[in-house]
């Protein structure tokens, strides 16, 4: 049992060099989360998780950066969206990992539920139907009112997230739920009436 693709530093040779964006950012990282399980069953109906096999990696023909835009900000902006990712698919791997159940669901029913509350669901063509939580993670780093990086503009906030996604990745038992609000700044002992 084990998540591959957990520590990757990006570097800008990752990224495919494009000359206009399509959107109003400079760059965009893209991933994709694979997750193989292997059951067990028994002859009542019951079923546990034999194995599980979680693979985070960059999609190549989605990351793409502006030309003449690459920035070392801009760059430990975009890791910190793969970082979120390895958090979420650690996180699945996790939740995974031990499961078992009865005939009152399918291993494989049980299994898609965890995935898709976590990753969010896709149909074949690639149309949205559910969000999961790190689409949530990913778009409040970015969009958040209050919080957000505001794609990397916002440095107050940027350096909030990085220091919360860089604890949350180094700590192994904390999942992407950790995530899913805004970042507080830590008191200092001073602050906290010391």
């Amino acid at each position: 049992m084990a998540v591959h693709g957990l520590h990757r530093k990006l570097r800008w040779s990752d990224f495919r060099k494009i000359h206009e964006s399509p959107s109003r950012f400079d760059a965009q990282t893209f991933t994709n989360i694979s997750v193989q399980t292997r059951f067990a069953f028994d002859g009542r109906g019951n079923w546990r998780i034999k194995s599980v096999n979680v693979t985070l990696s960059l999609n190549q023909r989605e990351t793409w950066v502006v030309r003449g835009r690459e920035d070392p900000d801009l760059l430990a902006h975009e890791q910190r969206h793969y970082d979120i990712a390895a958090v979420a698919a650690r996180t699945l791997e996790q939740r995974l990992n031990d499961l078992h159940g009865d005939r009152a669901k399918t291993a494989r029913e049980t299994v898609n539920q965890i995935t898709n509350d976590i990753l969010g669901e896709r149909t074949a063509d690639g149309r949205v139907i559910s969000r999961g939580v790190l689409q949530e993670v990913q778009d409040r780093y970015d969009d958040d009112a209050t919080c957000g990086s505001d794609h990397s503009r916002n440095r107050d906030n940027q350096a909030l997230w990085t220091l919360n996604i860089s604890r949350v990745l180094a700590d192994d038992a904390a999942g992407i739920d950790e995530l899913n609000s805004c970042p507080r700044p830590r008191a200092t002992p001073q602050a906290a009436g010391q």
